[in-house]
């Protein structure tokens, strides 16, 4: 699993202390690392992730919707499909994917929330079923 960066955990404790959660800060990251981690230095990529996503949520992304297409972006982070020396997502190579495996043939923003579960069902498998092969 690819590790926090730098610039996440300087959000992390930007949003933390901007919302004056300090004293939770151990148990925010703990809870979001599964009880693996107390300090943002050893949380994972993806981990830090949710935690700044959850801190810094605003209300356009409160949706479900949101969060399901949220999980393809962490699991494809997880997969490392970034963009060449970036850390941000590959679009067309996870809209193609979308188009070619999706069981609905389209691009991600092009699902509705009733049609996200099993798109997410779907990712999860071929990541799932990628991670067995490593």
């Amino acid at each position: 699993m690819k590790p926090s960066t730098p610039l996440q955990r300087r959000i992390i404790g930007a949003i933390i202390a901007a919302k004056g959660l300090q004293e939770m800060k151990e148990d925010i990251v703990s809870n979001f690392s599964n009880g693996r981690a107390t300090s943002s230095s050893n949380l994972y990529y993806a981990e830090a992730d949710a935690i700044i996503r959850h801190l810094g949520m605003d209300k356009g992304r409160e949706d479900p919707a949101y969060k399901m297409r949220g999980k393809i972006l962490s699991l494809a982070h997880q997969l490392d499909w970034h963009v060449a020396g970036t850390q941000k997502i590959d679009f067309p190579r996870l809209n193609a994917w979308c188009v070619k495996f999706g069981y609905l043939h389209k691009r991600l923003d092009q699902y509705k929330y009733r049609e996200l579960p099993t798109l997410v069902t779907q990712f999860e498998k071929m990541y799932n079923d990628f991670i067995k092969k490593l």
